[in-house]
């Protein structure tokens, strides 16, 4: 089956995937519990930074992270529907 989907980058890690999945559905950081909470997502947060997809200065994802956040929705979403 062919997609019309955007392709998704490879460099991004499953802490990373998931924190943008979670931004796009409306729910900053839901997937995270215990101690990620409380610190454990810095490193998600520098290693998207350095992707240019958060912006750190303003906790916010950036034009490329809403993009690349919403892409990844998609193909989850047609995933699901595949199944």
């Amino acid at each position: 089956m062919t997609s019309n989907l955007p392709p998704i980058r490879q460099d991004l890690s499953p802490a990373m995937v998931a924190a943008l999945i979670s931004y796009a559905e409306g729910r900053p950081w839901h997937h995270l519990s215990g101690r990620s909470m409380h610190g454990g997502a810095s490193g998600t947060v520098y290693g998207l930074s350095r992707r240019g997809l958060f912006d750190p200065t303003k906790y916010e994802l950036t034009p490329d992270g809403w993009m690349e956040a919403h892409a990844l929705v998609a193909h989850s979403n047609q995933r699901r529907q595949s199944r």
